[in-house]
């Protein structure tokens, strides 16, 4: 669960979700809105993504009225700049921390 403030509604918007060892940052149109820190690492697994607004009181996901136009995964974390690539459409290079 992330709190996050003043999304807009009915606009068109780019949300990124990035994920680090430690932390998970939420970006708006390519500026950071929150960082929420994680107690011990993220782990990913290779089942299905479901994005839900969350559950109502009889724990049933809710239904999300919205339309998802793009989605693009990245095996390594962005940074600010290649988010804001990413939504001018220009290309990026990521590169592996381990070089």
């Amino acid at each position: 669960y992330f709190d996050v403030t003043n999304i807009p509604i009915k606009k068109i918007f780019n949300l990124a979700i990035v994920i680090n060892n430690k932390s998970v940052e939420i970006y708006i149109d390519g500026e950071l809105v929150t960082t929420q820190f994680l107690f011990g690492s993220a782990h990913f697994n290779s089942g299905d993504l479901h994005i839900s607004p969350g559950k109502n009181e009889n724990g049933e996901d809710l239904k999300l009225n919205s339309i998802i136009t793009d989605f693009k995964y990245f095996s390594k974390p962005l940074q600010s700049k290649d988010i804001k690539n990413v939504i001018l459409s220009k290309p990026i290079i990521v590169k592996n921390n381990d070089n």
